[in-house]
């Protein structure tokens, strides 16, 4: 099993904002739904498996909770092989200071290193969290190497990938070294002489990402 720890959902304060969602993407590897979708709805679809559901809290940590602050939701689930998912973050906090949209890919992988994504939350004093976190054996995915995995990308929001727009809010913990290197397949249709096409298959190891890594 894959099984890929997450936190979603949502804070509304006064001050600012927050929000952090999971999207499963079509890719090569994975054509049989046509868009991204919320995490928990490919579950609902077949598409992954919800393993285990963690527990739902208000954004607010006082005692008497206020819903209409927001939620935080914890789930585990299974996720199959190679499918590449797209973590996305919003952080606002106030007038006058920077507003951030980043998303970051990530890649299932069970011989990857096990890793704690973090991303940062808007959070005043009563913030229930500081930080969301994403926990499991995964690849960190630039945007070059997600569209190398087929997934198709719209050209609007490519901005979201900028180091300017990420490094506010991503950051990862490794906890456990990787089991094994992940292996890079390209394929290439080639003619030979005869005019018969053939697949031309380059193997290499894939190099680690640095989440400051902007190309």
């Amino acid at each position: 099993m894959n099984l890929l720890e997450t936190m979603v959902g949502d804070a509304n304060f006064s001050s600012g904002s927050s929000r952090v969602g999971v999207f499963v993407t079509p890719s090569a590897d994975f054509t049989g739904f046509t868009k991204e979708q919320p995490l928990f709805a490919a579950a609902r679809n077949g598409i992954v498996t919800r393993q285990n559901f963690i527990g739902k809290v208000s954004a607010w940590a006082q005692d008497s909770a206020r819903p209409e602050l927001g939620t935080w939701m914890q789930c585990v689930y299974n996720v199959p092989e190679g499918m590449v998912l797209k973590i996305f973050a919003h952080m606002s906090q106030g007038h006058g200071r920077p507003m951030y949209n980043g998303a970051q890919f990530i890649r299932i992988r069970r011989t990857a290193a096990y890793r704690e994504l973090r991303v940062a939350l808007h959070a005043p004093m009563h913030a229930r969290y500081q930080h969301a976190v994403i926990k499991g054996r995964f690849d960190l995915l630039t945007m070059e190497e997600a569209k190398g995995e087929g997934v198709d990308i719209d050209p609007r929001y490519t901005g979201q990938f900028r180091e300017s727009m990420t490094a506010p809010l991503f950051s990862v913990v490794e906890l456990e070294q990787e089991i094994a290197s992940a292996v890079v397949v390209r394929k290439r249709a080639v003619k030979r002489r005869r005019g018969e096409r053939v697949i031309v298959k380059k193997v290499r190891k894939a190099r680690a990402f640095d989440l400051g890594d902007d190309d």
